[in-house]
């Protein structure tokens, strides 16, 4: 199952994809092993979208 996907938007200047990444809300797995381990991982980073 996707994570993050990513929705183009356009083209900018000088070619670049425009877009936006975002969380489907799906938390994976491997989160809580990472917890474990001592890796901390925000719940909010699967919450979210980041525009490029």
């Amino acid at each position: 199952q996707d994570i993050f996907l990513f929705e183009k938007r356009g083209i900018g200047a000088g070619g670049r994809v425009l877009g936006r990444f975002y969380a489907t809300g799906i938390r994976p797995k491997f989160a809580e092993k990472l917890k474990v381990s001592g890796i901390a991982v925000p719940a909010s980073l699967f919450d979210h979208s980041q525009e490029v």
